[in-house]
């Protein structure tokens, strides 16, 4: 037996492991479908991130854990990264995991809805958090407490400092008090010379 035989995972290991992710996508597909007629009303471009979305999160109320570790020991994804495309992520683990397993061939295509619809995360996310930083590669969103509508100074050194995003949480306060903020907000974007996004929380307490 030569060194590379004796460190091959048994073949029951690939097995397990694609059984585990296809009943893992099922799952996820399934969710997905279940809210079908939700997404159906919102407008053409937004249904295909909704349903990423719907996937991603039925995704994670799993504990994904052991999976992770069993797949990384056998060096493939951990599927920790799948936010940008949780079906293209699932069916490339799923893919290589067959190769592996004498099951399939490699196939480039399985691999080419990434180049397809992975900026469509980055996208999204400027859209509503603002562009890329140029020196950090995440947005700063704070949540303002109520007491931000008479501190400017609070404001300012957030906006001064990096802040990308202002959340308002709508179970708190009201309209006058988040009116305030945002006006406050927008001064020191004028003293400052730089952009920040406000996002209104519309979540009840």
């Amino acid at each position: 037996m030569t060194i590379a035989e004796s460190s091959k995972p048994p073949p029951d290991v690939f097995a397990s492991l694609i059984d585990e992710l296809e009943r893992l996508r099922e799952d996820v597909v399934r969710h997905a479908a279940s809210r079908e007629t939700e997404v159906a009303v919102l407008p053409a471009d937004r249904q295909e991130s909704a349903r990423n979305l719907l996937r991603y999160i039925a995704m994670r109320r799993h504990d994904l854990r052991p999976l992770q570790e069993r797949l990384a020991h056998v060096a493939l994804s951990s599927i920790g990264r799948a936010e940008s495309n949780v079906l293209a992520t699932l069916d490339s683990v799923l893919h290589n995991l067959r190769v592996l397993d004498g099951q399939a061939v490699i196939d480039a295509s399985v691999y080419q809805e990434f180049d397809e619809l992975s900026p469509r995360l980055e996208q999204n996310t400027a859209r509503l958090l603002g562009g890329k930083p140029a020196n950090r590669r995440a947005r700063i969103m704070v949540t303002m407490p109520e007491s931000a509508a008479e501190d400017y100074l609070y404001l300012h050194h957030l906006v001064e400092g990096g802040m990308d995003c202002v959340r308002i949480n709508c179970a708190h306060g009201g309209p006058d008090n988040w009116s305030k903020i945002i006006r406050l907000k927008c001064h020191a974007e004028r003293i400052m010379k730089r952009s920040c996004r406000v996002l209104m929380d519309l979540r009840g307490p």
